[in-house]
């Protein structure tokens, strides 16, 4: 009897003490899986420390760097013009005869071969600079035409066309070419400004060359520059409107459609000579308005 006392007084014990063990060790686990819980999420915040901050929702960087490699890769690009036919006169005036009171061609300028007319236009390399308000595109530029120009003329009462007289014209100008595209993101409005001109050249000088042979035999080469200037040097400017809408609809699995705006709050633009960039918070709200699905009627 003493013996099944002693053994029924064991048994609460043993119970209680293996029950301390497994709260000791699920406190550990616990303690253990908290700590790996808190190495994770400071791995995480020092990852994403841009992200979720104050004002900036939605962060994006253009950089100006894989633009610069392709300006460097650019080399240079020729354009070629032909022309493929005649195409009627260039210039072409009548005279009226003061005898006879009658009016007939005077004088006629046009091209004298149809393969004369030639255009090389060459660009490259290009070199981008960007500076703390935008960048500067800068290329060397080469253009070459020639063309062969005929003329005759009568006089406006008697006689037949004079000979037809022919000249060859050339024209070369090899000006640098330089592109500024500025952003102003502090400008006084909501939207910042942007601006895209020709800063170089502000004029362009043109070589023409042309030569003749006198009767005699001698050759005579005539060269003359033909400047020309106020070029318009804006191409483009305006807002660049970083407030945005957006709607869209989502279909639920009963019919029913969910309306929701997305837009953007108090966006910015910030430019320095590495990129632009660009931050804004991001508000979704639910429109009030939507549509159920249609209900089934029992006649």
């Amino acid at each position: 009897m003493t013996n099944i006392k002693r053994i029924a007084l064991s048994l609460p014990v043993a119970v209680g003490l293996s029950a301390c063990s497994s709260t000791s060790d699920l406190r550990t686990e616990i303690s253990a899986t908290q700590s790996r819980l808190d190495i994770l999420e400071t791995e995480i915040a020092e990852g994403t420390e841009e992200i979720g901050t104050p004002g900036q929702d939605v962060r994006t960087r253009i950089a100006y760097r894989p633009f610069q490699q392709w300006a460097s890769n650019f080399g240079q690009r020729t354009i070629t013009f032909r022309q493929t036919s005649k195409g009627g006169d260039l210039a072409r005036q009548s005279r009226r005869c003061r005898v006879f009171g009658s009016i007939r061609p005077g004088y006629r300028v046009a091209i004298h071969e149809e393969d004369s007319t030639r255009v090389d236009y060459t660009i490259g390399p290009l070199t981008l600079l960007p500076d703390d308000t935008g960048f500067v595109l800068q290329s060397e530029m080469d253009l070459r035409a020639r063309t062969q120009i005929a003329g005759s003329a009568r006089r406006p009462c008697w006689g037949g066309w004079s000979p037809t007289v022919t000249l060859g014209v050339s024209g070369r100008s090899s000006p640098t070419v330089r592109l500024r595209l500025e952003v102003d993101p502090h400008h006084s409005g909501v939207n910042p400004q942007y601006r895209l001109a020709i800063i170089s050249p502000r004029e362009l000088d043109v070589e023409l060359r042309t030569g003749f042979q006198l009767p005699f035999g001698a050759d005579v080469d005539v060269r003359t520059t033909l400047r020309m200037d106020n070029f318009a040097q804006h191409l483009a400017s305006g807002e660049l409107d970083l407030l945005l809408e957006n709607t869209g609809e989502i279909v639920l699995p009963n019919g029913s459609t969910r309306t929701y705006s997305l837009q953007t709050i108090e966006p910015t633009l910030a430019t320095d000579a590495s990129g632009i960039s660009f931050a804004s918070d991001i508000e979704l709200t639910r429109e009030p308005s939507s549509s159920q699905p249609n209900e089934a009627t029992e006649d």
